[in-house]
C-alpha cells in the first residue's frame, strides 16, 4: 500500500518527516504521528510539496505533477499497478486528494 500525504496551506511535504531526518524537515507533531501510523502498518509513505511556495496551497496545476510523481514512484519501486494508493490531505491537501480520486 502506498499512502500519499498532502500538506495544508503554508506547509510542505517535509513537515511529515522528523526534524532529524533531513535538513528541511520540520517534523510537525500531528504530521509525524500520521507518518508513523502509516509506517507502522508497513505502508510506503510519500509526501510531496505544492508548487506554490508563496501560499503553500495546492493548485490545479499541481495535479499532473502529483500524478507523474506517483507514476515515477510505482515504476522505480517496481510496485505492481494494482498496489493500492491511499491518500490523506489536510486543508488544501484534502482538496487535492479529492481531485485525484
Amino acid at each position: 500500500v502506498v499512502v500519499l500525504l498532502a500538506h495544508g496551506c503554508a506547509h510542505q511535504g517535509s513537515d511529515f518527516w522528523p526534524a532529524d531526518h533531513c535538513q528541511r524537515c520540520l517534523g510537525l507533531p500531528e504530521e509525524v504521528a500520521i507518518l508513523r501510523a502509516v509506517l507502522a502498518r508497513g505502508y510506503l509513505a510519500v509526501a510531496l510539496t505544492s508548487l506554490d511556495r508563496e501560499s503553500g496551497c495546492w493548485r490545479p496545476e499541481d495535479l499532473p505533477r502529483v500524478e507523474v510523481a506517483l507514476e515515477h514512484l510505482y515504476r522505480e519501486e517496481r510496485l505492481p499497478r494494482e498496489t493500492p494508493l491511499y491518500a490523506f490531505g489536510a486543508s488544501s491537501g484534502g482538496a487535492l486528494v479529492g481531485k485525484l480520486a
